[in-house]
């Protein structure tokens, strides 16, 4: 409907047709040349069930992954002769374990065989002792560790009002001074006075 409505989309559309039916004619073969595909196509089956063949037991048994598990379900859905094979051995799996129970005797203790094959690995209790000392020299640590930043901190401060030797100036005569020096390279820092 839009294309009978709109000329400029209809020309676009006719364009792309011309191109589709031009690729066609140029990709056509020769009518004296014949492709017969079917032979490769049945020996690529054939790969395929040989495969699958060869891991039919294993798919009966649910010891596949899951992604192959889901291609060989669509390759039997797909195939009659893969299909006909899976039937009948499971059909064998199901006369074994119809017919083959084995006998068990009464006492029979699987644990002590078992027990013999794990590996016990020792677990060493924590010493609380060990853990107290740990805990106290991490206080001790702590606790020196603030002291020492605290110092710092005052010896810096101290010394710090005692090397800058900043002398406050009033606005006026910062500004005169400013005015007359070339300009800086550096910000400096001012302190004006107090009025």
């Amino acid at each position: 409907q839009h294309l009978q409505q709109c000329p400029s989309c209809r020309q676009k559309f006719k364009g792309l047709n011309a191109t589709n039916q031009l690729l066609s004619n140029g990709l056509a073969l020769p009518a004296d040349i014949k492709v017969d595909l079917w032979d490769s196509v049945k020996s690529r089956l054939n790969e395929d069930c040989a495969l699958i063949q060869s891991e039919l037991s294993a798919y009966i048994d649910q010891e596949v992954a899951t992604l192959r598990h889901r291609s060989i379900t669509t390759h039997l859905l797909d195939c009659p002769t893969c299909r006909c094979l899976f039937e009948q051995l499971a059909e064998v799996g199901d006369i074994i374990r119809s017919t083959y129970t084995p006998k068990l005797p009464a006492n029979l203790n699987l644990w002590p065989g078992i027990k013999t094959k794990l590996e016990v690995v020792p677990f060493p209790g924590k010493d609380k002792t060990q853990k107290r000392l740990s805990a106290h020299r991490l206080h001790l640590v702590g606790a020196a560790a603030i002291v020492v930043v605290i110092t710092g901190a005052l010896a810096l401060f101290v010394l710090g009002s005692r090397i800058s030797g900043i002398q406050p100036v009033s606005a006026e005569t910062y500004l005169l001074e400013s005015a007359l020096m070339e300009p800086a390279e550096n910000v400096e820092a001012v302190v004006y006075e107090e009025p």
